[in-house]
């Protein structure tokens, strides 16, 4: 069975700024065939958006990479993410639109979230599973 992990806008910036955790994981699901890596449009809107040039063609490189999918923003997506955030408990800090894409296509997927800032994800859903890079 073919399984994967959803990528924050932290896990994107770690890969891109040579994070060796962050590195190790898209190395190993280049290796394995059998791990699939989702991003999330609007994280890797964000991503590149705090990254210098060097680094936003690291992300460019990495989304052609075979075991990498873009989940793409659509209307449906951007109404159900809207929506799971509409209906969180505690309003999360930070860019609201690539937290609520990712966390659901971390439901979507029940795939776990690669993360090093868990917080903001749980506080829209604190059911994900997180994978936390250090």
């Amino acid at each position: 069975m073919i399984g994967g992990r959803v990528l924050d806008t932290s896990a994107l910036t770690d890969y891109a700024t040579d994070r060796i955790y962050a590195r190790a994981l898209v190395g190993a699901a280049q290796r394995s065939g059998a791990l699939v890596l989702a991003v999330p449009a609007a994280a890797l809107l964000a991503a590149r958006g705090r990254l210098s040039e060097p680094a936003r063609a690291e992300l460019a490189a990495l989304v052609d990479f075979a075991p990498v999918v873009v989940d793409e923003l659509t209307a449906e997506t951007a109404a159900r993410s809207g929506d799971l955030l509409a209906r969180a408990r505690r309003r999360p800090t930070g860019d609201v639109t690539a937290l609520a894409q990712v966390v659901f296509s971390a439901r979507v997927r029940a795939w776990p979230v690669v993360t090093s800032d868990p917080a903001p994800l749980l506080a829209l859903d604190g059911a994900i599973e997180i994978d936390s890079l250090p």
